[in-house]
């Protein structure tokens, strides 16, 4: 069997015109409401039940975890995972870097990002938004992930979105939020007098001439020529104080018996941090975040047999920004404050030794960029009962495709630079010798285009058969599956296909079994070697409603187990497995007439093919227990899991002898395991009026490498065998040289020439020589093993009060991440955050010093990874705070109004005090957002 290509007829095409989506998108859907609005009343008919339903959540031995209805709601920002916080244990989530159009939190499924599911459909989470789901359903059982062959591997979140109900009235709501949102833990930078002393003590140091004299020196200190010598504070100069939220809902819902309906429209609009220095009229360089969802999703009774259900949601994203927006940052933490002057008789500032690096210059003066991203899904099917074959058989057909393109629009232009060159004379005379740099350029050069396009289509044919006999029930399903995901760029598209079996088996409410069977392929591996079986099994023992079981504390206890296999295929790369020749030197020498060598070439051959490539795969098997207390007040979920990842791809180059003549390319040699522990506890109870509830997770998952193919090692400490697949490595600190006498007596260093204050490290070996052979395990790993939250949320009458709280332990972070600690490095500023934090290492404070010397050079003996810059990154972060206000039934038309303000990234108890725990980077700066909200439901 082989995997076949998908033909849609021709892709969709996409208007990129932002004004023509939003007016086409929102006449399509009113017009789409409207006719079967029309029609609703001539079908008459029972709804087909959980027709086509793989996983029925109320009779199956699959474990899963589920989302808080309440953090959904209460989320204040856009972004899905943002809600949902230390809210399942396992799911792990960091809050997303950089600019709001890239700030999307990552996350993933103990270690793994897993597989994303939108209403079964496998979709980007973040072309949702909060006011769009219903649930998130988070499976990590053998027999669910099995389900999903070659894609299950790593777990799978599948997301619900919002549906019609059957109800008498329609619901109509509305909501607005504004939101501002300063900066959190931003970095201060050192003012132009100490810049410049710190820098003539590096210097000295490094043996170099010191740069700036003392009468330089006091020019800054006195700001006695500010041009020449300025005091610039370029981080505020160039971002704002805070960004500006606005966020707008309006959303439908309701139904009758045959039909219902829901649809949603949502308006962000987000103003970034950049202060907006544009001198040109011909672009827009503002930092914006327009962003328009819209969904409806419906479903109908055809007939008394057949329902039809069809969803579809379009988003656009428009994002506006100066050109070269990353790039700013970095200077903005690169440039000193007394480097150049904003601007000098009109032409920005700058300077030799630095170059053309002007954060303001950059904001004002080099063009803009615009990138437009615009998604449409679709997804319909057709559920049909098959009971004139056989009561309780229904077949599914379900059909969706996703079309998306991106198109980027940028200008950009060039600018003079002066650099003022400024000495000041032993009378105290400032003398200057202005050298201009570049050009002003006479045009404004401009280029857009469709940068990337993805086809998606996905097909599922089900057969389901479902029955209760006497206390039995079965729920039995065979499940035909196709996917296409078609990607601009070479060797970018996957096709996938599968032909799954399950069977849901339970005995009066006590006893669980689920089987599966999932045969399933990839276009990734070669012809032949395409599909495998992943089979998989769970079984579930309520305990409570035995005879013997006497309730008393304890209400229900159930306890659980899987075993089974599950496919990874987006980590095999194309064409592993076939040889290449490629052009070279080699070859046959070309001769002239008189015997001369006119040249030469051939071809000769690439890297040896991969042997018998494969798909990885996970071996996975997990326990659990659940029980509820106290009249259910108090409910307890707890899991473990111990699964082992194999078939994973490996360099060669270490295991394969050199003998052969030509490297080996990747092979399937890596193995890893991993296990831990998910816990869950919630208790909810009700005082007359008051209502409270407080809960918690706590995820702990630890790695092994046991194969990594890492070939021979001298000494048993440099095998990362048996280690965490994330551990920290680095040479282990010794103090600092003291003196030359102390270099002579160390051992070797041989990494850069060592001087009086650079780092000392330990010889592990003891050969006397400092160098690769001396690196060892330390601290914890650079992923967190551990991952915890906890909430409360009070409601008293009409007033209501919700914390969210997540920390994450056992994590280790190194400060090079962040420039601030390689002050001075390769011409970069010095901060105050690292001079008041740290105390560097000179011959007076030689016994206090927590830093190495200061130079200006990229000294690979002190900055590189080692026990100096590890920390602990571990952290405990208040996520969310809200507190709203209800009115109930406020007028006669509408049901309730309520009234609300909210904080997010509130605060943080860790170590690391100079920067966010989770962005210490030179990124754009994390944020801490405060929203005031209304939401009006008629």
């Amino acid at each position: 069997m082989d995997l076949f290509k998908i033909q849609v007829g021709k892709k969709l095409n996409q208007n990129l015109d932002m004004k023509k989506i939003i007016f086409i998108s929102i006449l399509s859907i009113c017009l789409f409401n409207s006719a079967i609005a029309q029609n609703k009343a001539d079908v008459d008919t029972p709804t087909l039940k959980n027709s086509g339903q793989i996983i029925d959540l109320e009779n199956t031995a699959i474990n899963y975890s589920k989302s808080d209805r309440d953090a959904l709601k209460y989320g204040s920002k856009l972004e899905v995972m943002d809600a949902l916080f230390g809210q399942i244990p396992g799911l792990n989530i960091s809050q997303g870097k950089g600019v709001s159009f890239t700030q999307n939190p990552s996350f993933t499924l103990h270690g793994f990002k897993p597989l994303v599911l939108i209403d079964g459909i496998p979709r980007d989470v973040n072309d949702l938004i909060i006011d769009e789901v219903e649930d998130v359903i988070v499976y990590k059982d053998a027999a669910a992930t099995a389900i999903y062959g070659v894609r299950g591997a790593h777990g799978v979140i599948n997301i619900i979105t919002k549906k019609g109900r059957n109800q008498k009235k329609l619901e109509i709501g509305t909501s607005y939020q504004y939101g501002m949102a300063p900066k959190f833990r931003a970095p201060e930078f050192a003012d132009s007098y100490t810049y410049a002393r710190s820098l003539n003590t590096a210097l000295a140091a490094d043996g170099i001439d010191q740069r700036y004299s003392a009468l330089e020196l006091d020019a800054f200190k006195n700001n006695t020529y500010p041009e020449a010598y300025p005091n610039i504070d370029w981080y505020n100069e160039s971002l704002s104080d805070f960004e500006v939220n606005h966020q707008f809902t309006f959303d439908v819902r309701g139904g009758k018996k045959t039909f219902d309906y829901y649809a949603l429209i949502a308006y962000s609009r987000n103003q970034g941090l950049f202060e907006h220095h544009n001198e040109d009229d011909r672009y827009d360089n503002q930092l914006l975040d327009t962003r328009l969802t819209m969904r409806t999703n419906i479903r109908v009774d055809v007939t008394k047999t057949t329902e039809v259900k069809v969803n579809l949601q379009t988003r656009m994203k428009e994002f506006n920004s100066p050109n070269s927006y990353d790039k700013i940052i970095d200077n903005i933490y690169r440039t000193p404050s007394g480097a150049f002057p904003i601007k000098s008789d009109g032409i920005w500032g700058g300077d030799v030794n630095f170059g053309n690096i002007n954060p303001i210059a950059a904001l004002s003066s080099n063009g803009h960029y615009k990138k437009m991203a615009n998604t449409l899904n679709l997804d319909v099917s057709l559920a049909q009962d098959l009971q004139m074959i056989t009561d309780g058989l229904s077949a599914t057909v379900l059909y969706a495709i996703d079309n998306n393109g991106v198109l980027n629009e940028q200008s950009e232009l060039n600018y003079q630079y002066i650099d003022l060159n400024p000495t000041i004379l032993p009378d105290g005379t400032l003398v200057t010798d202005p050298i201009i740099y570049g050009d002003n350029s006479k045009t404004l050069s401009h280029d857009s285009g469709i940068k990337k396009t993805y086809f998606n289509s996905y097909v599922d044919a089900i057969l389901s058969y479902k029955k209760s006999f006497g206390k039995s029930k079965v729920n039995a399903n065979f499940i035909y599956n196709m996917q296409s995901n078609e990607v601009t760029g070479q060797n970018q598209s996957r096709k996938r296909q599968s032909m799954t079996g399950s069977l849901a088996y339970s005995y009066n409410k006590k006893y669980f079994i689920d089987l599966v069977a999932s045969y399933a392929g990839a276009s990734a591996v070669q012809l032949g070697d395409r599909f495998d079986t992943y089979p998989a099994v769970s079984a579930g023992w309520v305990i409570s409603e035995e005879n013997f079981f006497k309730p008393g504390a304890i209400s229900y206890l159930r306890v659980n187990g899987s075993f089974g296999y599950s496919g990874w295929d987006a980590s095999t790369p194309y064409d592993l497995e076939k040889l290449y020749y490629k052009s070279g030197k080699k070859g046959f020498a070309t001769l002239g007439k008189k015997g001369n060598i006119l040249g030469k070439g051939g071809w000769s051959e690439s890297d040896l093919p991969t042997n018998n490539l494969r798909i990885e795969k996970m071996r996975r098997i997990t326990f659990g227990a659940d029980l509820n207390m106290f009249r259910s007040r108090m409910s307890i979920s707890a899991d473990a899991f111990y699964n082992k990842r194999y078939n994973v791809l490996l360099e060669s180059t270490n295991t394969t002898s050199s003998v052969l003549g030509l490297p080996v390319r990747k092979q399937n040699d890596g193995i890893y395991n991993y296990r831990g522990v998910d816990l869950a506890l919630n208790w909810k109870d009700n005082l007359g009026h008051f209502s409270y509830e407080f809960g918690g997770t706590l995820s702990f998952t630890e790695s092994e490498i046991v194969e990594n193919n890492e070939g021979f090692k001298p000494y048993d400490y440099l095998s990362r065998k048996g280690n965490s697949i994330n551990q920290a490595y680095g040479l282990e600190m010794d103090g600092y040289f003291a003196n030359q006498e102390d270099i002579n007596n160390s051992p070797v260093h041989t990494f850069y020439p060592v001087s009086p204050g650079d780092i000392k490290y330990k010889d592990q070996n003891r050969d006397n020589v400092i160098d690769q052979d001396d690196i060892v395990k330390m601290f914890t790993p650079t992923v967190p093993e551990l991952y915890y939250g906890f909430h409360i949320n009070l409601k008293y009458k009409n007033l209501s009060v919700y914390a969210n709280f997540q920390g994450v332990g056992n994590h280790t972070v190194s400060l090079l991440n962040s420039s601030l600690y390689k002050p001075l490095v390769n011409n970069s500023n010095i901060s105050n955050t690292f001079l008041q934090n740290e105390i560097y290492w000179t011959e007076e404070n030689s016994d206090k010093a927590t830093m190495p010397r200061l130079t200006t050079v990229q000294n690979s003996n002190n900055y590189r990874n080692s026990s100096q810059w590890y920390r602990n990154a571990s952290y405990l972060k208040l996520r969310d705070l809200r507190v709203g206000y209800t009115f109930n039934n406020p007028t006669g038309f509408l049901s309730s109004i309520e009234t609300y303000v909210s904080a997010n990234n509130l605060f943080s108890i860790d170590n690391i005090d100079f920067a966010d725990p989770e962005n210490i980077k030179d990124n754009y700066p994390s944020l801490r957002y405060f929203w005031a909200g209304l939401n009006i439901k008629f």
